[in-house]
């Protein structure tokens, strides 16, 4: 840059006149020194092609045209050797790390101040144009994947009956052997036949709460289960696996089981007649084995509008599945004050008042144990009755995939109505 401002004689070259030859153009030099303790040897080459300042701790060059020196003392001092090239970084940084110092001295970002020939660049004077720095992307966190909700079961709306959720499959997982040969009920007690009996009773098992209504159709169907047994302590599959083999009171089908009547007419205070008719029996039918004339009298009343026609055919509960099915049903859905009916306890829907509180008796799986059978099998040690038919529920309840409520499966603490 001076050897372009400053008069020709006033260039400030300094040394020896071979060393600063700023009489042309502009150059691109390389200066090698190579020293040993007593000699100092430097070659100089000059192509011309540009003007360089190169400044190191010993020595201040410029170079023009095309100049080839050889200069040779002797001295006892230890140098040191340097390279240098015009390419080197010499010019003093700019204020702006984006910007180049040109081969004339000015800073700024285009092709005429970044180049081959500037002077100073924050990457290093390497010949290429300095790059504006891009910052480095910052990587976006990996999402923390979330699970998928899982879909909660479509409600079953109230009034669909178990026919909606209660398959033949499952009746088949419940009833194995139900149509062993040496099972009366054979080929008698079917889905189909349970399915349509359900339906005379629309609020059985049908709250719309498929879990509450799970467990009331495993309580029904295990209760009924003992009652109709045809298992035993080694059958196999377990004694649970036979239920619903017999249809009738086993022993009582020649009609010598007359000890079911009750005398005169037990249902007066319910404004129908019970009595018992001439060469009928009323042993233990059906599901629920119903007995008694003061019970097929209210049944028949129910389902026919007239107990004549079961005190006069008690039979008929034997010989329909569905009309079977629909006695169990009847048994489990009515309620005899004092005692709740069994739907309403499993439903839910009966809170035990302070007597019954007293007596031990809570809403559970127990209390319509007791209320079927509670002067034979409550309010004592638990007998193998008791088990039987807690173990036919526990197994259709977990057929069906439903938790149960293990704190209240017996009786042996409640006192029964008796």
């Amino acid at each position: 840059e001076a050897c372009n401002i400053l008069p020709a004689g006033q260039w400030p070259c300094g040394g020896a006149e071979p060393l600063c030859d700023c009489s042309g153009g502009l150059g691109t030099s390389t200066t090698i020194t190579t020293i040993t303790p007593t000699t100092i040897a430097t070659t100089t080459t000059t192509t011309t092609t540009s003007t360089t300042t190169s400044t190191t701790a010993t020595t201040s060059t410029t170079m023009a045209a095309t100049t080839t020196t050889t200069t040779t003392s002797t001295t006892s001092a230890s140098l040191t050797t340097t390279v240098s090239t015009g390419n080197d970084c010499s010019g003093e940084p700019c204020s702006d790390s984006t910007f180049c110092r040109s081969e004339w001295g000015f800073c700024g970002s285009s092709d005429d101040h970044c180049n081959a020939k500037s002077t100073w660049k924050a990457a290093g004077c390497s010949g290429a144009p300095t790059p504006v720095p891009t910052p480095s992307p910052v990587p976006m966190p990996t999402p923390v994947p979330v699970p998928s909700p899982k879909p909660k079961p479509t409600p079953v709306p109230a009034g669909s009956g178990i026919g909606a959720w209660f398959t033949q499959a499952d009746f088949n997982a419940f009833f194995p052997n139900i149509n062993n040969a040496a099972c009366s009920g054979a080929n008698f007690f079917t889905h189909a036949a349970l399915v349509k009996a359900a339906s005379a009773f629309s609020d059985f098992a049908n709250s719309g709460d498929i879990a509450q209504d799970k467990l009331e159709l495993a309580a029904f169907l295990g209760q009924t289960s003992h009652e109709t047994t045809g298992g035993w302590a080694t059958a196999p599959g377990g004694p649970q696996a036979w239920g619903y083999c017999f249809k009738e009171e086993v022993g009582c089908g020649t009609g010598t089981c007359t000890q079911y009547c009750a005398g005169g007419n037990p249902c007066a205070g319910q404004g129908i007649n019970c009595a018992c008719a001439s060469g009928q029996t009323y042993q233990g039918r059906g599901p629920m084995q119903l007995s008694w004339n003061y019970n097929y009298g209210p049944f028949s009343q129910f389902i026919y509008n007239d107990a004549a026609e079961l005190i006069n055919d008690p039979g008929r509960v034997a010989s329909d599945p569905v009309l079977a099915y629909q006695a169990a049903l009847w048994f489990w859905m009515t309620p005899q004050s004092p005692k709740p009916s069994c739907h309403e306890v499993m439903a839910g829907n009966w809170q035990p008042s302070a007597a019954d509180t007293a007596a031990g008796r809570m809403p559970g799986f127990g209390m319509t144990t007791n209320i079927i059978n509670g002067g034979l099998e409550c309010n004592m040690p638990t007998n193998a009755k008791v088990t039987d038919r807690v173990e036919f529920y526990k197994r259709y309840a977990g057929i069906l995939n439903v938790a149960l409520d293990t704190a209240s499966l017996y009786c042996d603490q409640m006192q029964s109505y008796r």
